[in-house]
């Protein structure tokens, strides 16, 4: 490390991050966990929402996702590289898993 390259901790208290592949493949992923579970929200209503295993897929999907991505975003901190458009990207799906939640409650 050179003496004008800051350190971990003061690249990440500066909060000047740049990274456009990072952001793409966070941005990447999450859109295509949204789409399996825009998806799985499409056959559960075209269901008639009759099934309670197909509302509890919707944030069940949302949550595995979120968890991943939060697991890709540390293992992105631990190797030194961007790591905070998987925490957004992270904490995206876990609030939509908080939305779906009530899905399976609402099958007959």
């Amino acid at each position: 490390m050179t003496p004008d390259t800051p350190s971990a901790g003061r690249r990440d208290a500066e909060k000047r991050w740049s990274d456009p592949n990072a952001f793409r493949a966070a941005a990447r992923y999450a859109a295509a966990v949204l789409v399996v579970g825009a998806v799985l929200l499409v056959v559960f209503a075209a269901t008639g929402g009759t099934s309670v295993i197909l509302g509890a897929s919707v944030p069940a999907v949302f949550g595995v996702g979120g968890l991943l991505a939060l697991g890709i975003g540390f293992a992105a901190y631990r190797r030194g590289r961007m790591w905070v458009y998987w925490q957004g990207a992270a904490w995206a799906l876990l609030a939509l898993m908080l939305v779906a939640l009530p899905l399976a409650l609402t099958a007959q």
